[in-house]
C-alpha cells in the first residue's frame, strides 16, 4: 500500500493488454496485496492458462542501507539493491523525474502445456 500511496507511478491496478508477437493480444489483470504487484492472465495460451500468475513485483519503497541490500516480502532472502533506470531528457519530462526505480520481481518463462 506504501508503494502506491508515495510512487503514483505504480498505480497500475487494473487490465492490460499487449502483443507478443505469434501469440497475438492478450490480457493480464494487475492487482496488488499490499506492495505486492501480482498480474494473472486473462486470456490464457499454450504456456501461461488463463487465471495463473504471470508475474509479480515487489514495490516495497526503498530506502539505502548500509549494506545495500533489502529484505524481499516475497521470500526469506535478500535482494541486492537495484540501480534506478537513468532516463533521457525527453523521457525525463513524460515521467517528471530523471531516475525510474527498479524492483524485483518473479515472472514465468514457461514450454507449451505450462
Amino acid at each position: 500500500a506504501r508503494a502506491r500511496r508515495f510512487l503514483p507511478q505504480f498505480n497500475l491496478e487494473g487490465l492490460w493488454v499487449g502483443k507478443y508477437g505469434s501469440h497475438g493480444f492478450e490480457m493480464i489483470n494487475v492487482t496488488y496485496t499490499g506492495d505486492k504487484l501480482i498480474a494473472y492472465k486473462v486470456t490464457g495460451d499454450q504456456n501461461i492458462p488463463r487465471g495463473e500468475i504471470t508475474f509479480t513485483a515487489d514495490l516495497t519503497p526503498q530506502h539505502p542501507t548500509p549494506t545495500s541490500f533489502k529484505p524481499s516480502s516475497d521470500s526469506n532472502h535478500q535482494h541486492p539493491k537495484l540501480d534506478p533506470i537513468i532516463l533521457s531528457e525527453s523521457s525525463s519530462k513524460k515521467w517528471g523525474t530523471k531516475r525510474l526505480p527498479r524492483f524485483h520481481g518473479r515472472g514465468h518463462a514457461a514450454e507449451p502445456n505450462f
